[in-house]
């Protein structure tokens, strides 16, 4: 995304003229957590995304490290004021329906789960697939992977 189309939307890049660009690993890992990770290294910043359809119809994601997403346009909630409802929404942004485990060596649970490599939810036809990573270095055993 551009400054302008930021701009537009009343957001700014995160930036900081102190701010080092380093390399890290992002061994068995998925795009989500590593721009979270990126955040957490910053100590500030929102992720912004917007998914749309170009002109050759293909699908287009922009994603931004803003300061944070959207206005402050003054309006304050608050229990008895401003409000006609409240109700609990669960996130399940974090869930993860298709863990992909990985042992010592890199071992998987594939020799114990039918060649797959990773290991399904039960809630996957609900929620769809969330790729998740999980380093379980310490387990040798492939039945043991699977178990926990």
């Amino acid at each position: 995304m551009t400054e302008a189309e930021l701009t537009a939307k009343g957001m700014k890049w995160v930036a900081d003229d102190k701010l080092l660009i380093d390399f890290f690993s992002t061994d068995k890992t998925n795009l989500w957590d590593v721009i979270k990770t990126i955040i957490e290294n910053l100590g500030r910043g929102e992720i912004y995304h917007e998914t749309g359809i170009d002109s050759s119809n293909n699908v287009v994601c922009n994603i931004a490290i803003v300061e944070r997403i959207g206005t402050d346009n003054g309006v304050r909630l608050r229990l008895e004021k401003n409000m006609r409802s409240i109700s609990i929404e669960r996130n399940v942004s974090d869930m993860i329906t298709r863990l992909w485990a990985f042992g010592s060596d890199d071992l998987t649970v594939s020799s114990v789960n039918g060649g797959k490599a990773y290991i399904d939810s039960p809630n996957i036809e609900k929620y769809g697939v969330q790729e998740g990573y999980k380093d379980y270095s310490d387990y040798t055993s492939a039945e043991k992977l699977l178990r926990n």
